[in-house]
């Protein structure tokens, strides 16, 4: 019983089928090209066509060459600010590192100035006033350092500033490029 109900549905589903490629196939219509459909002389409306894409086609690779030397340049860019900002904080690390170096060289030698106070032994006291003396002088070459350190952020500061403005101007100039592009596909479009 069931594979005659199975049977049947094969037949009748297989009668739709044969009855649906028995219909006559509708025509394709093909979109007209602009001027055609009055032009007495299609060729000639099919060369005027091929004349402006031909006219197209080395401006758009003008554009494509601009777009690309343009994000080009900014990728150099961005990698440069990316470097100049790396600078800048590897500089603050070495900065805040001999700050906290330098305080604590202070502290010690305030401890050992105590202590040579307290001292009555002309040897320790002669011990002692040699390591305060070097403390003075790796303190001294600390901030000296610092604030070599602390002119060369000021001028990667300025130099970053720089770089990013570079890169604002090429955003802009690729933005323009787009909205260019943009307007010539609209005027081809007409």
């Amino acid at each position: 019983m069931l594979s005659l109900k199975a049977t049947f549905i094969c037949c009748l589903f297989g009668f739709i089928l044969f009855g649906l490629a028995q219909q006559t196939p509708r025509p394709v219509t093909l979109p007209s090209v602009p001027g055609t459909a009055d032009d007495p002389n299609p060729m000639q409306a099919i060369l005027r066509e091929v004349k402006q894409i031909r006219a197209s086609i080395p401006r758009s690779n003008l554009y494509s060459f601009n777009a690309e030397i343009t994000m080009n340049r900014l990728r150099l860019q961005v990698e440069s600010v990316k470097a100049l900002t790396t600078r800048i904080e590897e500089t603050k690390a070495s900065i805040k590192k001999l700050s906290e170096d330098s305080e604590e060289q202070r502290l010690i030698r305030k401890t050992l100035e105590e202590r040579l106070q307290r001292t009555i032994d002309p040897i320790q006291r002669a011990g002692l006033e040699y390591a305060i003396e070097q403390l003075k002088l790796k303190v001294n070459n600390a901030f000296q350092s610092i604030q070599d350190l602390r002119a060369q952020e000021y001028r990667l500061t300025n130099q970053i500033q720089l770089e990013q403005s570079r890169v604002d101007e090429l955003n802009n100039r690729l933005d323009a490029l787009q909205r260019e592009l943009e307007s010539q596909a609209q005027k081809e479009a007409r």
